[in-house]
């Protein structure tokens, strides 16, 4: 009894990144877990200390499997609260299994300084006479 829920909790945790994985999974689990668990009482210890669901969980989960309500309806709360018992092992994407968060401190703001205009040495030259003209002009003799 404890392999059998074992194995399907170890189902969940690797394959339950995909809806439909999960959804038979969690039916499944319900299924075993519902039925093992008045002739084998160590199945709620397994599922305790393999998922480390709290005792309110699995208390939760235990009167919904024990209400009295139409068929759908008590399928559905029996699914959620399997589902909800069992949530810190449900499989994510191997992406984001051993994805480190991130956390952004208040950092200070990137100061931005302004490069100066310094022109004045172009604009010298592009103003001023320096005697460019004069030196290549062929009135010049002194060559």
């Amino acid at each position: 009894a404890d392999y059998l829920l074992q194995s399907v909790l170890y189902g969940v945790q690797e394959l339950g990144e995909h809806e439909g994985n999960l959804a038979s999974l969690l039916s499944f689990g319900v299924h075993v877990y519902e039925n093992l668990r008045r002739r084998f009482i160590e199945i709620q210890t397994t599922l305790m200390n393999s998922v480390g669901c709290n005792q309110q969980s699995l208390r939760k989960l235990n009167e919904a499997l024990t209400q009295n309500l139409p068929k759908a309806k008590h399928d559905k709360l029996k699914k959620e609260a399997f589902k909800s018992a069992i949530e810190k092992i449900i499989g994510k994407n191997i992406g984001q299994r051993h994805k480190k968060e991130v956390v952004i401190k208040n950092l200070p703001p990137l100061i931005y300084f302004k490069p100066k205009k310094d022109s004045s040495l172009l604009d010298f030259q592009l103003n001023s006479d320096m005697g460019l003209c004069n030196l290549f002009s062929p009135d010049n003799k002194d060559c």
